[in-house]
């Protein structure tokens, strides 16, 4: 469907819900060791969304709530 659809983002070059659903998605395939690199665009769009000061400042990792295991040694998804 990507292939399809997707320019800059999930569809097209504007930020949807889409985007705001997947970046959290992709936190958790690499959290879980998933090769990202079978997902080409997912990885692009991500590595966009990145870009974004509403998505790199407010990843899942940054959270002061965030329980995920060895929080303290998760990399950052997105490079400050």
């Amino acid at each position: 469907m990507l292939t399809e659809t997707s320019g800059r983002y999930c569809h097209g070059d504007e930020i949807t819900l889409a985007d705001v659903f997947l970046l959290p998605q992709v936190f958790n395939a690499k959290e879980f060791q998933v090769n990202m690199k079978q997902f080409p665009i997912i990885s692009r769009i991500a590595e966009e969304l990145c870009q974004v000061d509403a998505f790199r400042l407010t990843q899942p990792s940054l959270q002061p709530d965030c329980h995920y295991r060895g929080k303290d040694q998760l990399s950052p998804l997105c490079k400050n």
